[in-house]
């Protein structure tokens, strides 16, 4: 998928040099990483100097007291996306499993794929018949499916992350005087001066924006806790009961 690439996971090492900064211009994640860092740096400048990021740095040479606030900027926005930022987004995603209604989420009656069980059924019948085959099945599934479920989790709150950045660098330019000098700025300026080309790239960024939001809504409330495992014997052995205990009920 879009956000299942070799080059996903922060730590993971690609080619060295040059080429291998390049690769990452190809990770979804990288490229909205450096995108929400980028109007942190803006909305930061808008607020600390009252001009944007770029009128700063075309009217006056980069100063030492410019290290030192980059520094500060960057240990802030550390800070936030990692533990503010996911924090808030979870929040929401609590209240929202709170007060919506449960037919709207996978876990009320989303229909599972065929031939397979929940996992806690199979490890049960592992425990049950001593099979560490089957166990070692069970294992390699979880972790595919957790490390899945994080990936996915990840990528919603960096999505989410970087259309808060894109909110509050707009809020921000317009109270402080106007747009000149921000990114967002220059993105207006850019549509104004080739209104084809940016209507053109504003609609790719509609489908891209209603993209996301289907992959946050899936990420989120389509199945984060549900752990299908294939197993065909199992699943047969378990309609099996099913139709058993209607067949009594029914006696």
């Amino acid at each position: 998928g879009m956000f299942g690439s070799k080059h996903n996971d922060s730590d993971e090492t690609t080619a060295p040099g040059i080429w291998g900064s390049w690769e990452r211009a190809w990770d979804p994640r990288w490229a909205l990483r450096c995108w929400s860092f980028l109007l942190f740096l803006d909305i930061m400048s808008l607020i600390y100097r009252k001009a944007g990021l770029l009128a700063y740095y075309e009217q006056s040479a980069f100063e030492a007291q410019d290290l030192v606030w980059l520094f500060f900027v960057i240990a802030i926005f550390s800070l936030m996306v990692t533990f503010v930022l996911p924090l808030f987004f979870w929040t929401l995603r609590d209240i929202g499993f709170a007060l919506l209604p449960a037919r709207w989420f996978g876990q009320s009656g989303l229909k599972r794929p065929d031939s397979s069980v929940g996992s806690s059924k199979v490890l049960s019948e592992a425990l049950e018949n001593s099979d560490t085959f089957l166990y070692d099945y069970y294992k390699e599934r979880k972790q595919k499916w957790k490390k899945g479920n994080e990936r996915a989790q990840e990528a919603a709150t960096l999505m989410l992350s970087a259309f808060l950045m894109t909110l509050v660098a707009w809020g921000v330019g317009v109270s402080s005087g106007g747009l000149e000098g921000s990114v967002v700025g220059y993105i207006k300026k850019f549509h104004e001066w080739y209104p084809i080309t940016a209507r053109i790239l504003g609609f790719f960024v509609f489908l891209g924006v209603l993209g996301a939001i289907k992959y946050i809504y899936s990420a989120w409330f389509y199945g984060p806790s549900i752990n299908w495992i294939y197993h065909p014997p199992l699943r047969r052995k378990e309609d099996e009961d099913k139709e058993g205990k209607k067949r009594d009920s029914v006696l």
